[in-house]
């Protein structure tokens, strides 16, 4: 599964002052899921920074079941530049300055979540799954039965409106030969012909 989201990060270091407080970020992120487990691997784009069109940061989580009762979360991030910059070093120690604290906050959040007792499962099973997406159809269905109808009454009238079109081509068709058919028998039997022959 992939998908992109657009949201504004607070820019913590900036150089000597300068730059903005906050920036806009958009991330890719692609999810896979396997057997014991699942992989988010997030791609994040910063824009509105000094420098910010000369990297991306690429994290990878990794969630896996490693007895009956646990699970294991691994993650990693790089700093992937894609030109040349001057303040490689400086970006580099920001990066992993912020993603460090970041990564500190998060492991004290799961710390105290999990201190209070179980918790719900955060992968859905596929029944639940299942019943959802029937939940939002039969929705769906409700909501959008009396468009449905509309437009198959509108389908409808239009095929009744081109068979009748074409009823009325056909018509006027055969009328244009018989009015062709006439002029050209009149052609045959023109009041002169008839004269000249009396």
């Amino acid at each position: 599964m992939t998908r992109s989201i657009t949201f504004t990060h607070p820019v913590k270091a900036m150089a000597m002052g300068l730059g903005p407080s906050e920036a806009r970020t958009k991330r890719h992120q692609r999810l896979w899921r396997f057997d014991q487990g699942m992989l988010l691997e997030n791609t994040t784009y910063i824009e509105g920074i000094p420098h910010a069109d000369t990297f991306c940061i690429c994290d990878r989580w990794l969630i896996a079941q490693s007895t009956s009762t646990s699970v294991q979360l691994s993650s990693s991030f790089e700093i992937q530049f894609t030109k040349r910059s001057l303040f490689r070093s400086l970006i580099e120690k920001s990066v992993k300055r912020e993603t460090l604290e970041w990564w500190t906050g998060y492991t004290k959040m799961i710390q105290d979540v999990l201190s209070q007792g179980a918790l719900e499962p955060l992968i859905p099973s596929d029944a639940m799954l299942w019943k959802e997406s029937s939940l939002i159809l039969e929705r769906l269905d409700r909501q959008y039965v009396w468009t449905i109808r509309l437009f198959l009454f509108v389908i409808f009238l239009l095929f009744c409106i081109l068979l009748l079109l074409v009823s009325l081509i056909t018509v006027f068709a055969n009328e244009i030969e018989l009015l062709r058919a006439a002029l050209e028998h009149k052609k045959m039997i023109s009041p002169n012909c008839l004269i000249e022959e009396l």
